[in-house]
């Protein structure tokens, strides 16, 4: 492993599908100052793109993994994002999602670096969605309420940070934990696929976010920035779109409404993003999800 002090950024959640595609995109844009990613060993047996062991539970080892890298950029994608376990599990998924904000904002704060953190439109009721950064926040559940939570710590304590609201993230990852990639697995296992068709938001292809974030951490600017794709579509019609661009069959993708799914955590209906503002201040394109399924379509085919 280099020298911290050669460290450019490091990534706590690299083994999930955002931490995956930041690694990638940092890896490419700084071959010379390598990434650091983090694993937790308590959700993935293998390291993927990560090379520190770090259990966001256990709050002592979070300052100390910060403060020994000392990070320019640190991304925060880790969180437990089961939004039905979350609401069955408060207190367990508190420890992981919330509980170590406070050590790791101390850490930040101490070594200077900034902090680009990973939320949702789920902070949003989903009554008059697509949503501004602007927009008050009013979660319905508790997977938004922790999303929640931890904004308003950082808002209040950090001293260089970017908030970055996102919904409905897909793309070739390699375990196949996407709503996509199921999607099209259980097609070709022939299995029934039972999707809302009252459930709106604006997706976003994994690898157009991490460029987006990455922009993001690099620059001067701080905030909060609301990063998906530009375009609204309900669930039922996503998977749709999502068959087509695989060319799987969709006879088996039925559209039914939500309440007939027994979700333990209440939906917001109508969410979404509105990415005016992320359009008008960077660089990276946003995507609709027509382009990005191409492109993750494209992707699947290349070999590994």
């Amino acid at each position: 492993m280099a020298k911290s002090e050669e460290k450019f950024s490091l990534v706590i959640g690299a083994s999930g599908q955002v931490g995956q595609h930041l690694i990638d995109s940092l890896t490419a844009a700084h071959r010379s100052q390598p990434a650091i990613g983090t694993y937790s060993g308590t959700y993935f047996e293998h390291e993927t793109a990560a090379n520190e062991r770090l259990d966001l539970r256990d709050l002592e080892a979070v300052g100390a993994l910060i403060r020994r890298i000392k990070p320019k950029v640190l991304y925060l994608p880790a969180f437990n994002a089961y939004v039905d376990f979350c609401e069955t599990h408060p207190e367990e998924t508190r420890s992981m999602n919330v509980a170590p904000i406070d050590p790791l904002l101390d850490a930040v704060n101490e070594v200077g670096a900034k902090l680009v953190y990973f939320s949702s439109d789920y902070v949003f009721d989903g009554k008059s969605g697509p949503y501004r950064e602007e927009d008050p926040p009013n979660p319905l559940n508790e997977y938004g309420r922790q999303k929640l939570d931890v904004e308003r710590k950082i808002q209040a304590h950090a001293n260089s940070w970017i908030i970055i609201r996102t919904t409905g993230v897909y793309s070739d990852d390699d375990r196949g934990k996407n709503f996509v990639r199921r999607l099209i697995n259980n097609i070709e296992k022939g299995d029934t696929i039972r999707l809302p068709k009252d459930q709106i938001a604006t997706p976003t292809y994994a690898p157009n976010l991490a460029d987006a974030a990455i922009e993001l951490g690099e620059s001067i600017l701080n905030g909060i920035y609301h990063i998906s794709g530009p375009d609204l579509i309900d669930r039922h019609g996503f998977a749709l779109a999502a068959a087509e661009a695989f060319g799987a069959p969709t006879d088996s993708i039925q559209g039914v409404a939500t309440e007939t799914l027994g979700q333990a955590a209440t939906r917001p209906m109508n969410a979404g993003l509105v990415v005016e503002k992320a359009q008008s201040t960077l660089r990276t394109k946003l995507v609709g999800y027509r382009v990005g399924l191409r492109l993750m379509a494209e992707s699947s085919k290349r070999p590994r």
